[in-house]
């Protein structure tokens, strides 16, 4: 999508394989958000669950997204750009997302059978940075990485 002066706005990808995988695996994504030093956000959309025979998150990926702003009305243009490459959108029934997500309930209202719910892994990382924040000494610090790694 271009904006008023003709500049790149917002991008949403995805390869014919990354929609074979989701339309394989549509009930349940993990939605990673990580931003660039500038401000901007990169959403990759992961298909995840019990039944996912993939090893290794980047073959999981089924869509990466920068959207215009982070705004309600950007993700949910977002959601519209990932629901018109993927016809089996409507079967996902779990968003896992991160504490950091800016505006949940954008996710939700564009995928109004899913449950948008916190992710493990996101938990697990944000626990582990505050661990290594605290600023402990080293054993101090391995011994409660290595006590939250079973969850992880």
């Amino acid at each position: 999508e271009l904006d008023a002066e003709g500049r790149m706005a917002s991008v949403s990808f995805q390869s014919a394989a990354m929609g074979a995988l989701f339309a394989r695996f549509p009930h349940a994504l993990l939605v990673h958000r990580a931003c660039a030093p500038s401000g901007r956000a990169l959403y990759i959309f992961l298909a995840d669950g019990p039944c996912l025979a993939v090893r290794g998150a980047a073959g999981r990926v089924v869509h990466l997204a920068v959207p215009r702003d982070e705004s309600a009305r950007g993700l949910a243009r977002m959601c519209e750009a990932f629901r018109a490459f993927n016809p089996a959108w409507w079967r996902t029934r779990v968003l896992l997302v991160g504490p950091d997500l800016p505006e949940p309930v954008a996710l939700g209202q564009a995928f109004p059978a899913a449950e948008v719910r916190l992710s493990a892994f996101h938990v697990c990382k944000h626990l582990q940075e505050q661990i290594h924040r605290l600023g402990l000494e080293h054993r101090a610090e391995q011994l409660l990485l290595s006590t939250l790694q079973p969850m992880c």
